[in-house]
């Protein structure tokens, strides 16, 4: 009775953890507590917040929502930065949405956004959903400042949020592009703050 019991709590685990990896890119494989990501092309290194810990910076360019880094033992790591993030409107195939200072897409979670905004991305999710780290936000033009705070994730570190809904960005995309739009229950934000529904 008890390995029944299990096993149906792994089957009805696995949407989650699905969602959290996604389908919109292949070459990801999670690992460890907060997944690993691909090698770095400049394999820069740096040093971490933590003591003498050094780290591959493997996503340069990442701008205020982090840089993605290996540390010694191969576990993804991210660095959070201080200070404010700018939002902005972006264009994307499914119309304009909330972008970063980077000019990517973010995105929010119905994992999250159903489940009363609870942070449910953690771990392995975190490789490929890199949170908008940020100490305050600003909105940019078009943008409803209101809307905008920063939420604190179950680790401590700050986040920014819409409408109290974490914002991620995904790893893989490029700013122009919203490749996970509709998938695994991820969806890009309108300039109003409500959830983009349009579907490939």
């Amino acid at each position: 009775m008890r390995h029944s019991t299990r096993a149906l709590a792994l089957i009805a685990a696995a949407p989650l953890a699905l969602g959290a990896l996604g389908a919109c890119s292949k070459d990801e494989v999670p690992g460890g507590t907060t997944g690993t990501t691909k090698a770095a092309a400049a394999g820069s290194s740096t040093t971490a917040a933590g003591p003498g810990t050094t780290m591959k910076d493997s996503t340069k360019g990442t701008g205020a929502t982090g840089t993605s880094m290996k540390d010694s033992a191969g576990t993804t790591v991210v660095a959070t930065p201080m200070g404010k993030v700018k939002l902005s409107i972006v264009t994307t195939p499914y119309g304009k949405a909330v972008g970063g200072p980077n000019g990517k897409v973010l995105y929010a979670w119905d994992e999250e956004s159903k489940g009363g905004n609870a942070i449910k991305c953690t771990g392995p999710c975190l490789d490929k959903w890199p949170p908008v780290y940020a100490d305050a936000v600003e909105a940019g033009e078009g943008l409803n400042a209101t809307q905008y705070s920063v939420i604190t994730r179950p680790d401590g570190k700050k986040q920014a949020a819409v409408n109290g809904r974490a914002l991620y960005e995904m790893k893989d995309d490029t700013p122009g592009t919203a490749d996970c739009q509709g998938l695994a229950g991820w969806y890009i934000v309108n300039p109003d703050g409500t959830k983009n529904d349009k579907t490939a």
